[in-house]
């Protein structure tokens, strides 16, 4: 498939509105993304680029060098160059010294029970020294794009110069569930882990609980996962969905147990129901954002059409400030008629609205007429507006779709006025 720079596909595609479309979620982590992989589309943001310790997520990048380096017959055995260098509150399986495993168990055994253990003597195993396999997982992360990353470990047991940020940590997320071999290791509930040297057996469950039937947390859609926990970093999370055509990659990072689950679920069900994956007849792939009411489908794609707007990965829905509502009318007005919007700019820290804030009901009223009376537009066509925005009696602020219907209406009036003066 041929994929295209970052777009989404808004002016040239008829869309179909979606009824369950939503403003953009609160989530409770103190970081936060949602991202369609095969774009790199951001859909959900929230302090994507400060840095975060990523806890145990770091074994995603961990495990995907692993499988890249896979090793089918390959044997590992628990050191004791582990246990002394492994600080000894870190999570295992219960492994002791001198256990041997399988390769594959051991990628197992680091991304469902989450084996500090395991990927010290699996990281040796594969460059000869953990120094050597944190510069692999250095120039790996670089190589995906993830620069403002630095990883000095291959368990992410604590330490200050080990850090991600969501944004990076997303992208290799992206890229170690687009691996089937790692995507399903990491989608497994239940595993046997098998201890070659004793015969026995451990049963291992995973520790994320979107696979767990029964669960409030479980969710069908979600194709892998890795949980995260230590104090400083809080509870961390990154998760893969597929929704139809659509694949989300999420991640929380200094969350809270179990909300940390809620904020996963929140932004996949977010993603699902405000966005699509498309294609055109060229096999040039995007992102559709869908996130509009059926009322307002029309009038955000004559928006985007005449670019009034530009197409982005903001809900509609979200609440609108008084410079996108200025923004639009202006891009919306012939140049003879934009110095009509350039009063109400303000050419510093104050003007006659908190331009980057929301804009109340009021706010919005008092604008509109006020641009409507510049412009000589007849009453009814102003009253049509203020009843409008009047409809909703509990002064929350106007959304972007309702000041895009606004717009569209001071447009369909000067042309309606100039009809008729002519």
């Amino acid at each position: 498939m041929k994929k295209s720079s970052l777009f989404l596909l808004l002016c040239t595609l008829v869309c179909t509105p979606l009824t369950y479309a939503s403003p953009s979620p609160a989530v409770n982590a103190e970081g936060a993304i949602l991202i369609e992989p095969h774009t790199r589309t951001v859909l959900y943001k929230k302090n994507i680029n400060s840095p975060f310790y990523p806890a145990s997520t770091t074994k995603v990048l961990t495990s995907l060098l692993l499988v890249e380096d896979l090793k089918e017959d390959g044997t590992i055995t628990k050191s004791t160059d582990s246990v002394a260098n492994v600080p000894s509150d870190s999570s295992h399986i219960g492994l002791n010294i001198g256990d041997t495993y399988s390769y594959v168990d051991g990628i197992h055994g680091i991304m469902m029970g989450s084996d500090n253990f395991i990927s010290y003597d699996m990281a040796v195993y594969d460059a000869g020294s953990i120094d050597a396999f944190a510069a692999k997982m250095n120039e790996k992360a670089k190589s995906l794009g993830a620069n403002n990353s630095n990883f000095v470990n291959p368990h992410g047991y604590h330490d200050p110069n080990h850090y991600t940020t969501p944004y990076d940590l997303s992208l290799i997320t992206a890229a170690a569930f687009e691996d089937p071999v790692l995507c399903e290791i990491a989608g497994t509930p239940k595993y046997n882990f098998n201890i070659i040297n004793s015969g026995k057996t451990l049963p291992l469950s995973h520790t994320a609980q979107f696979f767990k039937e029964g669960s409030p947390y479980f969710n069908e859609n979600v194709l892998a996962a890795k949980t995260g926990y230590h104090t400083p970093a809080g509870r961390t999370l990154v998760a893969k969905a597929q929704y139809g055509d659509l694949e989300l990659i999420a991640v929380v990072m200094k969350s809270g147990y179990p909300t940390y689950f809620e904020d996963i679920n929140t932004l996949f069900e977010y993603g699902a129901e405000n966005f699509e994956f498309v294609s055109d007849a060229n096999h040039n792939v995007g992102v559709k954002n869908v996130s509009y009411s059926d009322w307002s489908a029309p009038y955000v794609q004559h928006a985007l059409s005449n670019k009034w707007i530009k197409p982005s990965a903001k809900s509609y829905m979200d609440k609108a400030s008084a410079n996108e509502f200025l923004t639009m009318i202006e891009n919306m007005l012939p140049y003879a008629l934009k110095s009509v919007v350039t009063e109400y700019m303000p050419t510093n820290s104050t003007g006659p609205f908190k331009f980057n804030q929301p804009i109340t009901r009021s706010e919005s009223i008092r604008l509109f007429k006020q641009i409507a009376n510049s412009l000589d537009l007849e009453w009814p066509h102003i009253e049509q507006g203020v009843k409008f925005i009047q409809k909703d009696q509990s002064q929350t602020p106007l959304t972007i779709e309702e000041c895009i219907y606004l717009t569209q209406l001071i447009g369909d009036s000067i042309l309606t006025d100039t009809l008729i003066t002519n």
